[in-house]
């Protein structure tokens, strides 16, 4: 199960990131964080990193994480159905 994550780089300010069930960054999702943390509040990327760890629990239970980017409609209406039912593939 992935997780969002509070985190405290040499910066100095706060950010999140997720991280999936073997307690490793999320690649694909760290670079999309990292390329769009500029432009956002610490809160909006918090929000971004919550939703996106939801996501790649899904693709986690799925089997999907290797496939990320090749993904369409089906597995977004899955991902759908998975928050409105129980979180059940």
């Amino acid at each position: 199960m992935a997780h969002s994550l509070a985190v405290l780089p040499s910066s100095g300010q706060r950010t999140w990131t997720v991280i999936d069930e073997k307690y490793r960054t999320v690649a694909p999702v760290e670079e999309w964080l990292e390329a769009h943390r500029h432009l956002w509040s610490p809160n909006t990327v918090r929000g971004y990193a919550t939703s996106l760890a939801q996501w790649w629990t899904f693709l986690e239970q799925r089997g999907e994480t290797a496939k990320w980017g090749e993904l369409g409609v089906p597995a977004v209406a899955g991902f759908l159905s998975w928050l409105r039912n129980g979180r059940t593939v």
